[in-house]
């Protein structure tokens, strides 16, 4: 057990550390590694996929395909910045649901979707993800909204008023961001479900395919390249 745990966190910061140097580096950097992505995520689709109707096939293949694209957009539309603190927003949240869910246990939350997950292990992605924010926007804030939108943070000089606003745009930021990871997460199990699979490929050691760790940024990417402002509106 202990070397499968050891499995997991080692292949899971080579992951997220690929993924984040390949965002810092810029745009087409990124894009690179997103084909890359893409290309073995097609690959597990045929697990997926297999046995369904051609169109059932290729409105898939499509929705994936439309997915990373708009994944890669957001670095070219957003800039470097925007890209690198929402991967570590689902890479935060991802972490946080799956101790949070280890460690207190407790009722499932679908558990005809997805077994493992509980419902503290979405609390503790929720208050990860919060953490996260707050103290970005609070100790290093020089980027643009949605991710950071604050220059500075001089609690001293805030109105009472001023307090409550930023605190309730944050709860709300988590709650709209922590919905969309989660259903791209519920996505992917469902699919999974339906075919009998536990994971969707062995590419990542301790974590499964492309698709088991990529899940919960499928649905972020269309809606943020679609609705830029979506989630301005939570401050």
């Amino acid at each position: 057990m202990r070397s499968n745990h050891r499995q997991r966190v080692v292949s899971g910061v080579a992951y997220a550390g690929l993924m984040l140097l390949a965002a810092w580096l810029g745009p087409w950097t990124f894009l690179i590694a997103v084909i890359a992505l893409l290309i073995l995520a097609l690959w597990e689709t045929r697990g997926l996929f297999a046995g369904d109707a051609w169109g059932g096939q290729v409105l898939g293949t499509a929705a994936l395909i439309l997915s990373f694209a708009c994944l890669a957009g957001l670095a070219f539309q957003q800039g470097r910045p925007y890209i690198v603190t929402l991967l570590l927003s689902a890479f935060i949240f991802d972490t946080a649901a799956y101790y949070g869910g280890k460690i207190v246990g407790g009722p499932k939350l679908i558990p005809r979707v997805s077994p493992n997950k509980t419902v503290a292990g979405l609390i503790a992605g929720g208050l990860g993800l919060w953490g996260f924010h707050f103290a970005v926007s609070a100790l290093y804030a020089p980027y643009d909204p949605p991710f950071v939108p604050l220059a500075s943070l001089r609690l001293g000089s805030w109105t009472a008023d001023q307090v409550n606003a930023f605190v309730e745009g944050r709860i709300l930021f988590v709650l709209i961001l922590s919905a969309l990871f989660l259903m791209g997460d519920l996505l992917v199990s469902v699919l999974k479900r339906r075919k009998g699979l536990k994971d969707t490929g062995a590419f990542i050691p301790g974590h499964g395919g492309i698709l088991d760790r990529a899940d919960s940024l499928l649905l972020i990417g269309p809606c943020l390249l679609i609705f830029p402002d979506l989630l301005s509106l939570t401050y």
